[in-house]
């Protein structure tokens, strides 16, 4: 069956937050300038909708979201605070052929509509589609998030999905079994492993650097910390569940490549001490992550065991 658009785009985007009230609707004003921008085409009818999957717990950002007036805005609360769970929450809800992840702490290009339009036009209609994530937010700058994005560059380079700009056809997102919403830490860890559960399941995975978002890095040390704490965590879940792709996102690898820095440093100074120091921190907190995430899951495994037994 064709997937070309026929003058009609049924888009739906879909935004899992958490503690994010102030983010979650600059996000949300964004999306509405990109959609405002894209109704000025002619000869396409933009078909929208933005759900925003919220835990209920959350009141602030609840309380927050009810005060924008957008008829095109649904609010979902959920009985979840985990990305993954809230993100399939949204997918379920969803109507448009094809729907599109962004997440809270990013704010869309106002072109985004229309570049995720013309990629997919010019891209045949793929089942999924990778836009970039490694744009910082300019207003929020720091050297921190200038080496951040630099990484994140690096990693759109090798091919590596992201759920912070990402857009699936429907029918391939069903395909897939979707978000994993079983799994402790899975929303740590699972795009690392996305484009291959999408291209081993006969889907087309694509990438269009065109459709921009801008993400709003930490700006200062520990927050940035704490996301490698996370990425940690989430390094479990491949050992646990893809051991086939667990030696190249292992506590090792990434190690490893610190080492690399440090060789470069010491050797030919390519590498600057502050650049250099803050790599050690991240390696340092990558690895407790692991270690913490070690521990939870072999709790759960042995609490899954004796319900079993």
């Amino acid at each position: 069956m064709s997937r070309a658009f026929d003058g009609r785009f049924p888009l739906s985007v879909v935004i899992a937050t958490y503690e994010r009230p102030a983010m979650t609707v600059d996000l949300i004003q964004s999306i509405r300038t990109s959609v405002s921008n894209f109704r000025t085409r002619d000869g396409v009818s933009l078909e929208f909708e933005c759900l925003v999957c919220c835990s209920k717990n959350d009141e602030t950002t609840i309380e927050t979201l009810e005060t924008v007036d957008w008829p095109e805005l649904k609010v979902i609360t959920t009985d979840n605070q985990a990305a993954s769970h809230n993100r399939d929450v949204g997918f379920r809800r969803a109507s448009g052929a094809y729907i599109a992840v962004v997440d809270s702490d990013c704010i869309v290009a106002d072109d985004w509509i229309g570049a995720i339009y013309d990629a997919l036009r010019t891209n045949k209609y793929p089942d999924v589609l990778q836009g970039a994530y490694f744009y910082d937010y300019q207003e929020e700058r720091s050297r921190y998030t200038v080496i951040e994005a630099n990484e994140d560059f690096s990693r759109f380079k090798d091919r590596q999905a992201d759920s912070r700009n990402l857009i699936f056809h429907r029918d391939a997102y069903s395909g897939i079994g979707g978000y994993d919403t079983d799994h402790l830490y899975a929303d740590a860890g699972e795009d690392l492993v996305l484009r291959n559960r999408v291209e081993n399941a006969g889907y087309r995975f694509c990438f269009a650097e065109q459709v921009k978002v801008y993400h709003r890095y930490p700006t200062g040390l520990v927050g940035n910390l704490k996301r490698y704490n996370r990425y940690g965590r989430g390094a479990v879940h491949i050992k646990w569940y893809y051991p086939e792709m667990y030696g190249r996102y292992s506590p090792w690898s990434f190690t490893s490549s610190t080492l690399k820095q440090m060789r470069s440093f010491i050797i030919d100074q390519t590498v600057s001490t502050r650049k250099l120091l803050f790599r050690i921190l991240k390696t340092c907190s990558f690895l407790i992550g692991f270690l913490q995430g070690l521990v939870v899951y072999r709790l759960e495994a042995a609490r899954t065991s004796n319900g079993l037994s």
